[in-house]
């Protein structure tokens, strides 16, 4: 999501926004997304082999708005987290993440033009 701030809930209960962004990260440059709430928490048992890492946390590189994320980059998630399968599911769709000792269900929601790299 251009223009968009998807930061995670801090500590201090700031005032986030309930999406973040694995922009065009993992497969043919689908973007996928998690929100906060309950919906969006899996059971150890629901994940899957590792299919990808991430190779680009952009918020540490990028300055160019018109930037097109490319496949392996990810929006917050730190360089080297690893992203599973989730059973049961197509890679293409669904997605977990282990962030802060939670694993996290990541949905597809679109495509990055500039994918491939």
């Amino acid at each position: 999501m251009r223009g968009a701030d998807p930061l995670r809930p801090g500590p201090d209960g700031g005032n986030p926004s309930p999406r973040r962004d694995i922009e065009g990260d993992v497969v043919d440059g689908v973007v996928y997304s998690t929100g906060y709430g309950s919906g969006s928490v899996l059971d150890e048992e629901q994940v899957g082999d590792v299919v990808a890492s991430v190779r680009c946390r952009i918020k540490d590189v990028v300055l160019d708005p018109e930037f097109t994320p490319r496949d392996g980059d990810a929006a917050y998630l730190p360089i080297g987290t690893e992203v599973h399968a989730v059973v049961g599911s197509p890679v293409t769709t669904r997605l977990a993440v282990l962030e802060d000792g939670t694993w996290r269900l990541y949905t597809a929601g679109g495509s990055s033009a500039g994918s491939g790299g």
